[in-house]
């Protein structure tokens, strides 16, 4: 057995050195130095621990054995979790990054519970790692990099990070709201038979459901309140040619889905953008997504998983999940008219500004980001 364990730490630390080796030779943007240097303490703390089993196995003291064997299973572990999982992300890297980077800089310097938190970016559809024990790494479409249209959905995926930072506080909301939702579920009489089990069964497959539809809610409210209308603008156009799908699904679909029906979505972010005096804003978003929905010849219908008597109370837990987790709120879009200035502006302002741009000029929109994004850049 010890020989075992001498060969895997050995194999184990040498990995370690070549990993370390890459990493410390990679250049990497100003901004992802945090991230950076994280990954290379994580692996030096790994490092310490194999030199301790190796060491350890030195002395030949058998009973310690199951202890090395452990300890060394669960560093090889870590070491598989941070070479598949974190380290791509800083591998990867390119100078075209830097776009993400500093509004990803911007977003986390907005928030107390992102303050100096490394993050990194990385390839993929929108989605996010949100824990709060390692860097943040987000994952876009490569095209929405290079683009100031998108990286308002980033705000949407931050919303991830803030439920799992106040994770109890928001998992008591949310079981709050379950159990008004179940009390409107629950038949007017219970029968002990075979339809009666259905119905019970059914009830608890809905109120589970709503565990992961809370999230999405409330992160989509996150997006919102961060970005304002460049928001609602990328979240629309993002997912308005989603297919019937976005606007109606089968029952069999909609049990335990971790995300609800994109057009109950839009309910909620219009009735919100009224709130923050978007109101032109929602008008037109309904306006375009009910269009789509004519033409498809589609109504709503989400089988007792939501009904307009459980609006006032999902609204009411999505105030509250803002309150507790406090994120910033998007400067009035107006005050920007005819120009913007990455000097004055910040990057909610330019993002708003830019949706104006791109929807009155569509075919001279590349040319005009492209010398805005230089200009936030610091290329000219």
């Amino acid at each position: 057995m010890k020989s075992i364990l001498l060969q895997s730490n050995l194999d184990l630390l040498r990995a370690i050195e070549i990993s370390k080796e890459l990493l410390i030779k990679k250049n990497v943007l100003p901004e992802a130095e945090s991230y950076k240097t994280w990954l290379l303490d994580s692996l030096q703390n790994i490092k310490v621990l194999i030199d301790q089993n190796i060491n350890w196995l030195k002395l030949g003291y058998t009973p310690i054995f199951p202890e090395i064997l452990n300890r060394t299973q669960k560093q090889s572990r870590n070491y598989k979790f941070i070479i598949s999982k974190l380290m791509p992300s800083i591998y990867r890297q390119r100078e075209d990054d830097l776009l993400c980077l500093k509004v990803l800089n911007w977003l986390h310097q907005q928030h107390p519970q992102s303050l100096g938190k490394p993050f990194a970016i990385s390839d993929g559809g929108f989605a996010i790692y949100p824990s709060t024990h390692i860097p943040v790494i987000y994952f876009l479409p490569i095209s929405s990099q290079h683009s100031l249209l998108f990286l308002s959905l980033f705000f949407h995926e931050f919303g991830h990070f803030l439920y799992v930072y106040h994770k109890k506080e928001m998992d008591d909301l949310v079981k709050e709201f379950q159990e008004k939702l179940e009390n409107y579920l629950e038949p007017a009489f219970q029968q002990n038979d075979q339809q009666s089990q259905k119905e019970r069964e059914k009830i608890r497959i809905i109120v589970e459901t709503w565990y992961e539809w809370a999230q999405e809610l409330f992160c989509d409210a996150v997006g919102l309140q961060i970005g304002g209308l460049s928001y609602l603008k990328a979240f629309s156009y993002h997912l308005r040619m989603s297919g019937r799908g976005a606007f109606t699904q089968k029952e069999t679909d909609l049990e335990r889905s971790s995300h609800p029906v994109i057009w109950l979505r839009i309910k909620f972010l219009a009735s919100r953008a009224r709130d923050l005096n978007l109101k032109k804003e929602a008008n037109e978003l309904e306006e375009q997504w009910n269009l789509i929905a004519n033409v498809l010849g589609v109504s709503p219908d989400y089988f007792g998983y939501y009904s307009e008597q459980y609006f006032d109370d999902i609204k009411q837990m999505l105030d509250d999940m803002l309150t507790e987790t406090a994120p910033t709120s998007f400067q009035n879009h107006d005050n920007i008219v005819e120009s913007v200035d990455p000097n004055k502006h910040n990057i909610v302002q330019i993002m708003n500004f830019a949706w104006g741009r791109y929807e009155s000029s569509i075919v001279d929109y590349p040319a005009w980001e492209s010398n805005l994004i230089s200009e936030i850049l610091g290329d000219n």
